[in-house]
């Protein structure tokens, strides 16, 4: 699998916070939908749904690349059941895009691996940045 940290770190500078190269870029996306599966945050006390937070005034769904990820965000952030477990959803990637893009309007965008080393984009731009790297 491929190294999420270090290509996120390549395409979006965590000590500036400017974009990397065009290559990077494409490279760090390109990875994330060649996955077989994405990883979403479960909230223990909604069962079967994803986990959704707010920032910076709008609905984030958190969505990781692997579970280990996904277990050290929730136990760090104690989204966690009363015996200290995590609840994830893993979901092939083709069809997590498509269950993005259909009924969750309240939902903004996708943070995928929220933390020092994630990234993000509005749902509204998944199919785009897809049709981009897989058109080329």
């Amino acid at each position: 699998m491929a190294d999420f940290e270090l290509l996120s770190s390549k395409a979006y500078n965590p000590d500036t916070g400017k974009p990397g190269s065009k290559e990077d870029l494409d490279a760090l996306w390109r990875s994330l939908f060649e996955l077989e599966y994405w990883h979403f945050l479960i909230h223990p006390d909604k069962p079967m749904q994803p986990h959704i937070i707010e920032f910076d005034e709008q609905t984030w769904v958190l969505v990781f690349t692997d579970n280990a990820k996904l277990n050290a965000y929730a136990r760090a952030h104690n989204i966690v059941t009363p015996d200290k477990k995590s609840m994830s959803m893993s979901i092939p990637c083709t069809a997590a895009r498509e269950w993005l893009n259909k009924g969750n309007a309240h939902v903004y965008g996708v943070r995928f691996n929220q933390g020092e080393f994630g990234w993000f984009a509005p749902i509204e731009s998944l199919t785009n940045i897809y049709n981009y790297l897989f058109s080329i």
